[in-house]
């Protein structure tokens, strides 16, 4: 991959039985990925890196990644999870949950973004910066068998600190409308 400095940390999503998606912490504050093909050799090999539109992350923060179960308009649908607070303090706060639907050339369309702590809101939960927003520093995404979403961030770091969050899709996807009784393949 090129494009960035540095990148480090990442998580993979799987798109189809011979491609992954590699979102990657990277410096350069935008949400970027790679994507990974298996040839019919069995190697695999990497794609440039694209960084998607303008949705910012915090470069040294973990985001995690999850192809859901949901379609939009036939297309699968993941979210991403991460950080999104970039300030000469370097804190890690204004957590955010984007949805994308990823279109058949690859591409991914941004849906909705979810601020999972906005200032002022009464969810329990650890540090508040002084401009209130909340730390939000790693995170981990799952869907649940009974169809909603488990967000796990690390809350405090000083002593850490973990908070679970248990989301409908509403609640993660403003606005989005799913597809009735879509399952999505793979």
């Amino acid at each position: 991959a090129t494009g960035n400095p540095w990148s480090s940390e990442s998580v993979l999503v799987k798109l189809s039985e011979t491609k992954v998606r590699q979102f990657i912490r990277c410096a350069n504050s935008k949400l970027s990925y790679v994507d990974h093909t298996l040839q019919g050799d069995g190697r695999w090999t990497t794609d440039q890196q694209i960084t998607i539109l303008d949705q910012k992350v915090k470069d040294n923060n973990q985001l995690s990644a999850l192809r859901t179960s949901k379609t939009v308009d036939g297309k699968p649908v993941i979210l991403v999870s991460t950080a999104t607070t970039n300030s000469a303090t370097d804190i890690r706060a204004d957590g955010r949950i984007y949805t994308y639907a990823l279109n058949e050339d690859g591409t991914m369309t941004l849906l909705s973004e979810f601020d999972v702590w906005p200032v002022g809101s009464s969810f329990p939960h650890g540090v508040n910066y002084a401009d209130g927003k909340e730390c939000y520093t790693y995170s981990s995404l799952t869907e649940q068998k009974n169809g909603t979403i488990g967000l796990l961030v690390e809350t405090d770091f000083k002593p850490a600190k973990i908070t679970y969050r248990n989301l409908t899709f509403e609640e993660a996807c403003p606005g989005v409308v799913f597809d009735a009784n879509a399952e999505v393949g793979e």
